[in-house]
């Protein structure tokens, strides 16, 4: 009789779980980040190494913060999308390279 049964209770309560799925907004991704200030940052510009580029430049404007690498194939995925998004001129980006080379980020 039990062998009967267990299934059936986990069938019905994992029915349950996902079913709770249909209640959450897709949209809505929640982070500890949200409202809270950038950390602080200085870093070269792939373009011109001689160049630095700070989160100071951006004091009291949002932007976006891309974490890329030519190796990463969701970058390439995207990459497309977040060029249309900086010609806009929507939100500033800044792009950070990730475990790349610094010829390599160039050529990208």
């Amino acid at each position: 009789m039990w062998r009967y049964l267990i299934p059936v209770v986990i069938f019905a309560v994992l029915g349950v779980v996902l079913a709770g799925g249909f209640h959450l907004k897709p949209s809505c991704i929640p982070s500890p980040l949200i409202g809270k200030p950038a950390p602080e940052f200085t870093l070269p510009k792939v373009e011109d190494t001689t160049q630095m580029v700070s989160n100071k430049d951006f004091v009291g404007q949002k932007y976006l913060i891309n974490v890329w690498g030519t190796w990463c194939v969701a970058c390439r995925q995207e990459h497309q999308a977040l060029l249309n998004i900086a010609r806009e001129g929507v939100i500033p980006i800044i792009g950070i390279d990730w475990r790349d080379e610094m010829p390599m980020a160039q050529r990208w």
